[in-house]
């Protein structure tokens, strides 16, 4: 997976990444014959090109990609993958910043689960300061003050919790797009 390319509009840049996949096998899916193989015709490749969608809020300093473009879903590898392409040119070109790749969800998902839970079993937040000028509350208190990340991790220590405490609800809004969410809960069944 790779960038490949880029539009510029005002604040923002969009384009697509593309994801290579290369086989040294193909077969028939009926009859499982093959029709290609490496050891046949060692000359000869057979690469698939797929787009996958990206924009770049320049302001906020947030890359959106399509969460399709991770491999076989494997959503860690695609974090991976990004902060591979990205590390070097975050330490040469913005070397006062902190490149972080996170798993967004949209907010709506967010406010589905808290309304859906009837009790909690544990939460882990881990939040990371913005790079951009443009942050709210506690985001902002943590970039003027130069604090970097903030990891709060709590626990009903096996029994349940009720609901989760204010200032945790308050801090999670943020932690969507600055950081990362584990949170064990439990619904009824429909």
């Amino acid at each position: 997976i790779g960038p490949y390319d880029f539009f510029s509009e005002t604040g923002a840049i969009n384009g697509n990444f593309v994801r290579y996949s290369d086989t040294d096998n193909v077969s028939e899916l009926l009859t499982d014959k093959a029709i290609f193989d490496q050891e046949s015709k060692p000359n000869i490749v057979v690469v698939g090109k797929k787009k996958f969608p990206f924009v770049f809020d320049a302001k906020k300093h947030i890359l959106g990609i399509e969460k399709n473009a991770a491999p076989a879903e494997d959503y860690i590898k695609l974090e991976e993958i990004l902060m591979y392409f990205l590390k070097d040119i975050s330490d040469e070109h913005f070397p006062e910043h902190t490149l972080t790749v996170n798993l967004m969800s949209s907010p709506n998902e967010l406010e589905r689960i808290l309304d859906d839970a009837i009790y909690y079993k544990s939460v882990e937040v881990n939040l990371i300061a913005p790079n951009g000028e443009d942050a709210e509350d506690i985001l902002d208190a943590m970039r003027t003050s130069k604090m970097q990340r903030l990891h709060i991790k709590g626990s009903s220590g096996g029994a349940n919790m009720n609901s989760l405490p204010d200032f945790i609800k308050n801090i999670l809004p943020s932690a969507q797009t600055h950081g990362k969410i584990k949170l064990r809960y439990v619904t009824k069944l429909p």
